[in-house]
């Protein structure tokens, strides 16, 4: 049998043009596959989310990282573990705002979602691209967190001008036991107590009923100088102490014991380090 008939057809079954035809499709046929594989757009990719925990209450935007991101696509949440169930935008309540920067970057606004675990979706002209399940977490608005009190230890130098009887009660050891309110940091301790050259005796000149002139002189006080050790709180700028008594070199400073009461005044003000403002005095404070 010949291989071409006066027909035109191979071997008698298949038409000249129709083979041809064939044998073009077949060679081209690799081709496009390679054009594709060159030239075709990659699918994208979700490589990381930052951060992966937002607040309900804050700014809700997150960063997402990947690869072959473009133009004019869209992104939807839905909570982790469910269907997603999407509608046309833009009146879907779950579609969350996508701003390309760059292919591998893109800027994503979170609409107003309920705390939880959420998937991320990337639509492209109404077909899914790219997903990433738990992708992020919402958490509940920030509770403020109890403000630390800026606390420390101070040593006051405190000059008492007291009667003879009184100022032989004042030595070291004594602890203020007048506290009006409960307080958590040390308090008041005498640490320690020297006497200091006695005052003038102030004079005064009196005029009876009578008319007779008479000078008083006051009775001999002690004049001691004693370093008192408290834990106290800052507070706008100055020393607190029992959250009402504020400490500041000039100002009087009022020590109870079971013994005696006696006022002050203070002259000088030390913050000492590596000493704790909590519990009680003990021996180690001591200088």
């Amino acid at each position: 049998m010949p291989i071409l008939d006066r027909d035109g057809r191979l071997f008698g079954r298949v038409n000249l043009v129709d083979a041809a035809t064939l044998v073009v499709v077949l060679l081209l046929l690799p081709i496009g596959v390679a054009t594709y594989r060159v030239f075709g757009v990659p699918r994208p990719e979700i490589v990381k989310l930052d951060p992966e925990t937002v607040r309900v209450d804050g700014d809700r935007r997150v960063r997402i990282e990947g690869r072959n991101l473009r133009p004019y696509m869209h992104a939807f949440i839905a909570r982790a573990g469910q269907p997603a169930a999407f509608v046309d935008p833009p009146t879907n309540p779950n579609e969350a705002t996508l701003l390309l920067e760059q292919p591998t970057l893109a800027d994503l606004k979170l609409p107003a979602v309920e705390p939880g675990a959420y998937d991320l979706y990337l639509y492209d002209e109404g077909r899914e691209v790219a997903r990433r399940l738990s992708a992020f977490t919402v958490i509940g608005p920030e509770t403020r967190q109890a403000v630390v009190l800026d606390t420390a230890v101070i040593d006051m130098t405190v000059r008492f001008d007291a009667g003879e009887e009184l100022a032989s009660l004042i030595k070291p050891g004594d602890i203020d036991t007048g506290r009006r309110l409960p307080w958590a940091l040390k308090p008041a301790v005498v640490l320690s107590v020297r006497r200091l050259p006695r005052p003038a005796r102030p004079m005064s000149l009196q005029l009876s009923s009578t008319g007779v002139a008479g000078v008083t002189i006051a009775e001999p006080r002690e004049r001691l100088e004693a370093v008192v050790r408290v834990g106290v709180v800052r507070n706008h700028g100055a020393w607190e102490y029992e959250g009402r008594r504020r400490f500041r070199a000039g100002e009087t400073f009022m020590l109870g014991t079971s013994a005696y009461i006696v006022n002050g005044l203070i002259t000088r003000i030390v913050v000492v380090p590596g000493v704790s403002p909590q519990n009680a005095p003990s021996a180690a404070d001591r200088p």
